[in-house]
């Protein structure tokens, strides 16, 4: 015998099942396309869509993990990250990610901060909420 409940959703739930995009990596990739790293913020707006405070927008599937920040797709290929527009980065000797643009970051894994991001050169982002990421100066 299979027994099939049903989902009751109320309007303004957040079902248990939905996913929530991955803000802070959208954030990085966000002031990455800007080429001038600044304070920001972003937030999940649905399922598959993201605001910035610098006007950026993004949309990510949460199926295939696929983002693209204001019409440009991100891809991560072999460690590389590689966008829609031909910008393109890959780690330096120094262990930061090095973007063609000037853009350099890296993870916070010494200082305290092993989820957040630096971002060259005084920028810390961090997840500050649910669906909620923010860079600050540091």
């Amino acid at each position: 015998m299979i027994e099939i409940k049903a989902l009751t959703v109320q309007p303004g739930d957040k079902p248990a099942h939905m996913a929530t995009p991955p803000v802070l990596d959208i954030l990085v990739y966000a002031v990455i396309l800007s080429g001038t790293p600044a304070p920001l913020s972003c937030e999940a707006k649905s399922e598959q869509a993201v605001s910035c405070s610098n006007g950026a927008t993004a949309t990510w599937d949460p199926r295939t993990n696929a983002v693209s920040v204001n019409g440009t797709p991100v891809y991560i290929q072999d460690g590389r990250y590689k966008f829609g527009n031909g910008l393109s980065g890959g780690r330096n000797s120094f262990g930061w990610t090095a973007f063609s643009n000037g853009v350099m970051i890296r993870r916070d894994y010494l200082g305290g901060h092993p989820d957040a991001y630096f971002i060259n050169p005084d920028l810390l982002c961090e997840t500050v909420g649910e669906g909620k990421a923010a860079c600050r100066k540091r």
